[in-house]
């Protein structure tokens, strides 16, 4: 299998059973796509088939992580998701560390997706399947970000030059990521990589 700049990400032998071969593959990046064949018939004569197929952005789609739970992604202003959004439970001992915070709690794991952007900033919304927690007096939201292996904390300041998030309802928080700042895993102008 080829991704768009016909780079081989998968080469993989498959088991035949009466007479016919299957293998399932998930793209998860929007492009071009190659998939190639090759195989000998009962004449040992070699033959190769060629596929070709596109994965084209969308601006709304669901995920699902591995406890049933399901989150929909929906970007504004002609903004695109790039890549397959991938849910992954935090590992305890990678958990980081906020100032003043007896515990982080992280409900519904660790979202990464990419996305681009037709000017500086990408807006996102992201909707949990159930309200989020309700918050004590002495309590308050974070969305955390793993960027080069360093967590970052994006608040709910819109005055942050680089991001924020705002709560939309009790199910969905709004993104605001700027291009290129601090909260985007990707240095390529027009495109922001959110990693979880």
């Amino acid at each position: 299998i080829q991704d768009s700049q016909e780079q081989t990400i998968r080469e993989q032998g498959v088991q035949v059973s009466d007479g016919r071969a299957s293998d399932t593959f998930t793209p998860d990046q929007v492009g071009a796509w190659k998939v190639i064949a090759v195989f000998r018939n009962d004449e040992n004569t070699l033959h190769t088939i060629e596929r070709r197929f596109t994965i084209n952005p969308v601006n709304n789609i669901s995920v699902g992580d591995n406890q049933g739970n399901s989150i929909n992604l929906n970007t504004t202003q002609g903004d695109n998701l790039i890549s397959l959004p991938v849910i992954e439970q935090p590992n305890p001992d990678q958990m980081p560390q906020i100032p003043n915070a007896t515990a982080v709690n992280i409900p519904y794991g660790l979202l990464s997706f990419k996305a681009n952007t037709s000017d500086e900033w990408l807006t996102i919304d992201i909707q949990y399947p159930s309200p989020l927690p309700t918050l004590n007096d002495n309590q308050y939201y974070a969305y955390l970000k793993r960027i080069n292996d360093e967590w970052k904390i994006m608040n709910m300041d819109p005055s942050n030059q680089d991001g924020y998030f705002e709560l939309v309802s009790n199910t969905t928080i709004r993104l605001h990521i700027k291009d290129n700042g601090q909260f985007d895993a990707d240095d390529r102008a027009g495109i922001i990589a959110d990693p979880g």
